[in-house]
């Protein structure tokens, strides 16, 4: 075949033609036709063209990725939060974030304003960057979403739920803040607290949530259920320090 093929073609010995560079271009004769063709340039600038064409896919796929990130960036982290980096944060927090990324979930938890909800979007920006599914939600927000399905047949409980629970992490902020006059969470709530840590517990997902309570005032309002789940799914941190947007309004 390789033999047939030779012998069809071969170089032109008459005419020659010139690239625009000056080169000149190698045409190929055809026997059988009694034809010589010419590529538009020579190989020299043909290769450059091909390399420029590269160069420039490459560089779209770039801007093409820098957009998607962005945009995944955007269903996660609130506007409030989109300059949150973790080269921000104290360096005993990187230490301990860096060193849970992005395997194992966290409770963080402390005094409000300390930097909690920067620091679990500054963690979703470095998640998300390594190619990482991120859901980020608030609890009250949420069980609030979730009663909504029970007034209406578009979605049902199980429609939140499922992409919580499928994400490689979640992120749940201010837990334990729905709670009734009585201070005791309602069953629905611990119901739906439940469902999730198993759930992601079972399917070895990490989860980072935040939190005023510490996990035993968190337990107090829930049961002991709870914070069991917890300490056997999260690595307790207690962030400390002084109310970071106080300092923020003063120094404004």
């Amino acid at each position: 075949m390789a033999q047939a093929l030779k012998s069809l073609l071969k170089s032109s010995p008459t005419e020659k033609r010139f690239c625009e560079c000056g080169s000149e271009i190698e045409g190929i004769y055809f026997v059988e036709l009694d034809k010589t063709f010419y590529p538009y340039c020579c190989r020299k600038c043909s290769d450059e063209r091909q390399r420029a064409e590269h160069e420039q896919q490459i560089e779209q796929d770039r801007l093409r990725q820098g957009r998607e990130l962005t945009e995944r960036l955007a269903r996660v982290i609130p506007g409030r939060y989109e300059n949150s980096r973790m080269s921000d944060l104290p360096v005993e927090w990187q230490e301990k974030f860096f060193e849970l990324m992005p395997g194992s979930g966290a409770y963080l938890y402390g005094s409000p304003g300390v930097g909690k909800t920067y620091s679990l979007c500054a963690v979703a920006r470095e998640l998300i960057t390594e190619g990482h599914s991120v859901r980020r939600v608030v609890w009250e927000r949420l069980t609030l979403d979730i009663r909504d399905t029970y007034k209406s047949n578009r979605k049902s409980e199980r429609d939140l739920i499922r992409p919580l629970i499928d994400c490689d992490v979640l992120i749940v902020e201010d837990v334990g803040t729905t709670t009734s006059l009585d201070g005791q969470e309602s069953d629905f709530s611990l119901r739906t607290l439940l469902t999730i840590l198993d759930s992601r517990l079972e399917a070895c997902r990490p989860t980072w949530f935040s939190s005023n309570k510490s996990v035993e005032q968190l337990s107090a309002t829930f049961d002991d259920r709870i914070a069991s789940r917890l300490h056997e799914h999260c690595k307790i941190i207690l962030l400390d320090g002084r109310d970071r947007r106080k300092i923020s309004k003063r120094s404004d």
